[in-house]
């Protein structure tokens, strides 16, 4: 008998720890340790935004992120430029294009994007009137966005 609960007490406590893993593991990239949600919300966000050649063409203000899958940086700015497509998307084109794909080294070169995330701010002439690099604070980009440097037309937000 006290065999039998030896051997449950050392298939009891494993088998603890194991659901104690399980429940509490949180879906990350294996390489980096970033929640695999910041990536997806990027690509979900790539797929949604206004091609270039429209952004171009359509005299709105532009918001240009260009960024790559790989970058963690990129993936954790996501779920800010996110927030702010929600509040501005009618009034903004948010244009996502990825340096990765050859089709944009001219337009990479163009604007110096040398590094990601690379935000550049369009007026709706075209005119580059801001840019950032790295991660900048989500009010950072709204207060560029609401500066009347980029926007246009958009009402005043109350803090």
């Amino acid at each position: 008998m006290n065999n039998i609960r030896l051997y449950l007490g050392i298939l009891i406590i494993p088998l603890f720890l194991l659901v104690t893993i399980f429940i509490t593991h949180r879906d990350v990239s294996p390489n980096t340790g970033i929640p695999l949600t910041g990536l997806a919300t990027m690509r979900s966000m790539a797929k949604q935004s206004i091609p270039y050649e429209i952004a171009m063409n359509n005299h709105k203000p532009s918001l240009i992120e260009f960024y790559a899958d790989w970058c963690t940086i990129c993936q954790s700015l996501a779920p800010s430029l996110k927030n702010l497509h929600q509040q501005y998307g009618e009034n903004i084109n948010f244009v996502m294009l990825n340096i990765d794909n050859p089709i944009w080294s001219k337009v990479i070169k163009t604007y110096g994007a040398n590094s990601v995330p690379y935000l550049v701010f369009l007026t709706p002439e075209k005119e580059v009137k801001e840019v950032l690099v790295g991660k900048p604070p989500e009010r950072i980009i709204e207060q560029i966005i609401m500066s009347g440097k980029v926007s246009y037309q958009l009402s005043a937000i109350s803090y």
